[in-house]
């Protein structure tokens, strides 16, 4: 700049000297001027404006300006580079900053793969761990000698007694393990056939390649996949089971119908997303099948080529929308699962009975009227589930199924059952709950010895046969929501005897045999017509639940005098009350208005809870009572207590809130082992002296009375933290 400066000076003081000899015209050096201004040539211009000013002395105020104007520019681009070099130097600490930044993302990201990596192979390390794991505990159920894989191998291989157990091996179940892949030890059982892969549903098939190169051409292997094509298709033929895991699917995958070595084929789909194959029919090629699951598959109707299948033992079609079957389903007798619950099924084609090695079968929520008699030749049968048909009867044949353990006719329309019924002598579970049209049972019912559990309850049985009396194994018995009248003293028989549910009947009176039952933990009376207890009642020592409730004609003082020598502790209420005490018996009473005088023969009674009854008094033979801890009387019309309560010293909580008293008796102060008095919403005036004795009281509420003042011994209650005094308005 100063240069600049320097040589615009020069050249004005050399113009002035050489003015009156150069004669350029100043028009021209202007016009010169402006356009070297306008290419930027600033020196240039200053010295043509300058020119101009010595030519013409006279005009020099336009060419001054423009010098002026000239420097402005100069100084503006100064500023402009001293700008551009401080966001120059700005951007460049940026990028240094970035740089490092960078460098410092690029260290953490090669820490960050280099952990990843090292997870990677400690989980692979883990998952070879676990696969040798279930691998050891596959080989340990076929023979328990074996000590695990890594304990059975010296200097880098197995030992010779290790060997020896792994030719013995035959069939290894590792299904439902979470595998990632077929562990590598299965290669060294050289005599393997099967190999269980089910439910392992995340197997990498690529990575077990090699290991399943190594078994014999003979190993069957069962597996679950989302599609067979991830399997290389060279080890198709070693499969032998494949549950299909996709859903959704309308037609079943041509390369499993192409496996016709198939022993186990599971297509069932889940409750979200049916399958509903077209080509189901192309099923029955598989003739080598053993197990087949359909489930849930949108199947219509069975072709009679289902007679083809005759290698099943295992046939799932639950949930499809099947209106009859082919009388080729006879022709399955190897057959010993059928489940056909779920269907539309109206009738049985009468070649069921050839299916003579059958043990289950699974008839549920059908559409069944009538059971056809060969029914009866299925002598192996085991389990038979008929519940939610419209059966009105059973054949007679039925009673030839002498191996039946479970039978369950629930919610059918049976009004009879035949007495044959009796010769199922190891049937353990009966279920004719919900027949609303039963009226008796057979007397051969008693014949079952072997029962366990026996569902009796919403029929219309007015009566049971005495022969119940032989069901001595029966831990429990469900009868309730009939019309029962009263019961055989052969119940008293049912020694074993847990829990006898009665409620919703019209018995009036129980047998004295009841007493027998000294097992019973549970026993359900409510919703009767019973008017008294036998004193026997007493007996059932193991007894924790007692409802009576909806007993309105019920002699409450037969209910205490039975349990007048109970040794247990009790706790008596009308209400529902929680009873975690498994030592304890509850007694739920029907609502009171008078609480009998024999509440004092219950000496073990620790809790009585009578609520929103209409009780007025106590008895004074409440006095008795001095096992108490726990007496809430809440929501009744007392007036008054007697002044026998001061015999209660063990208690502990007495509530009264919702009462009418209007004065408590001076014993009150007896109760010394107080920790809860509740006197809220009563017409009390005043207190007792005597309050101030309650030394244990934490919590006294007198909310909602009439008191204008408190004795002064209320300052004794030391412990009490909560006192409630709102409202009192006298």
């Amino acid at each position: 700049m100063k240069t600049l400066i320097f040589t615009i000076f020069f050249t004005f003081t050399t113009l002035v000297v050489l003015a009156q000899c150069d004669n350029q015209d100043y028009d021209l050096l202007m016009q010169q001027g402006n356009q070297f201004a306008a290419n930027g040539k600033y020196e240039e211009a200053v010295k043509k404006y300058s020119a101009a000013m010595v030519v013409c002395p006279d005009n020099i105020t336009i060419p001054q300006a423009k010098i002026v104007e000239v420097f402005d520019k100069i100084e503006k681009l100064k500023q402009e580079a001293i700008n551009l070099k401080i966001e120059a130097e700005n951007q460049k600490s940026i990028a240094d900053e970035a740089l490092v930044k960078a460098e410092t993302e690029k260290n953490n990201a090669i820490q960050q793969k280099e952990i990843a990596e090292a997870a990677v192979e400690k989980a692979k390390l883990m998952q070879t761990k676990v696969e040798t794991a279930m691998f050891d505990k596959a080989v340990k159920e076929r023979n328990k000698e074996w000590k695990g894989y890594a304990n059975m191998c010296e200097y880098g291989g197995l030992t010779d007694e290790a060997e020896a157990i792994l030719k013995k091996i035959d069939t290894l179940d590792l299904s439902s393990n979470a595998l990632l892949c077929m562990p590598k030890e299965v290669a060294e059982c050289p005599n393997l056939k099967h190999i269980n892969l089910l439910y392992n549903n995340e197997i990498d098939w690529k990575v077990s390649a090699e290991t399943i190169s190594k078994l014999s051409d003979s190993v069957g292997i069962y597996i679950s996949v989302y599609d067979l094509d991830s399997i290389p298709s060279e080890q198709w033929s070693l499969i032998t089971g494949i549950e299909m895991l996709r859903n959704g699917l309308t037609e079943i995958p041509e390369n499993i119908l192409d496996q016709t070595q198939l022993i186990y084929l599971d297509l069932s789909s889940d409750n979200n997303k049916h399958n509903n194959f077209s080509n189901f029919n192309e099923i029955y090629k598989l003739t080598n099948l053993k197990y087949l699951n359909m489930n849930s598959c949108g199947i219509y109707s069975l072709m009679s080529e289902i007679g083809n299948l005759s290698n099943l033992i295992d046939l799932n079609l639950a949930n499809n929308s099947l209106r009859e079957l082919p009388k080729e389903i006879g022709n399955l007798s190897n057959l010993v699962d059928l489940n056909l619950v779920a269907n539309f099924l109206t009738e049985l084609p009468k070649e069921i009975g050839n299916l003579s090695n059958l043990l289950d079968l699974n008839l549920a929520n059908n559409f069944l009227t009538e059971l056809p008699k060969e029914v009866g030749n299925l002598s192996n049968l085991i389990d038979l589930d008929l519940a939610y048909n419209f059966l009105t009867e059973l054949p007679k044949a039925i009673g030839n199924l002498t191996n039946l353990t479970s039978l369950d006719l629930y919610k059918n329309n049976l009004k009879e059952l035949p007495k044959e019924i009796g010769n199922f002598s190891r049937l353990t579970t009966l279920d004719l709950s919900c027949n609303y049209n039963l009226t008796e049972i057979p007397k051969e019912i008693g014949n079952l010895r072997s029962l366990t559990e026996l569902f009796l309850m919403y029929n219309k049985l007015s009566k049971i046969p005495k022969e119940i009396g032989n069901l001595t194994s029966l831990p429990f018995l469900y009868l309730y929501s009939n019309q029962l009248t009263e019961l055989p003293k052969e119940i008293g028989n049912l020694t074993n005897l847990t829990e006898l549910n009665l409620s919703d009947n019209k018995l009036t009176k129980l047998p004295k045999e009841i007493g027998n039952l000294t097992n019973l933990t549970s026993l359900d009376l409510k919703d009767n017509k019973l008017t008294t207890l036998p004193k026997e009642i007493g007996n059932l020592i193991s007894l924790t639940s007692l409802d009576l409730v909806g007993n309105d004609s019920l002699n409450i003082a037969s209910v205490f005098v039975g349990f007048k020598d109970y040794k247990s502790e009790m706790i008596v209420s009308t209400s529902y009350v929680s009873n975690d005490d498994i030592k304890k018996l509850l007694i739920i009473l029907p609502k009171l208005t008078e609480l009998p005088k024999e509440i004092g023969n219950l000496s073990n009674l620790t809790s009585l809870v009578l609520i929103k009854d209409e009780l007025t008094k106590l008895p004074e033979e409440i006095k008795n009572c001095t096992n108490l801890t726990s007496l809430h009387l809440y929501y009744n019309q007392f007036t008054e207590l007697p002044k026998e309560i001061g015999n209660l010293i063990s208690l502990t909580s007495l509530i009264l809130y919702g009462n009418n008293l209007t004065e408590l008796p001076k014993e009150i102060g007896n109760l010394t082992s107080l920790t809860n008095l509740d006197l809220y919403g009563n017409n009390l005036t005043e207190l007792p002296k005597e309050i101030g004795n309650l030394t244990s009281l934490t919590n006294l509420d007198l909310y909602g009375n009439n008191l204008t003042e408190l004795p002064k011994e209320i300052g004794y209650l030391n412990n009490l933290t909560s006192l409630n005094l709102k409202r009192n308005y006298n």
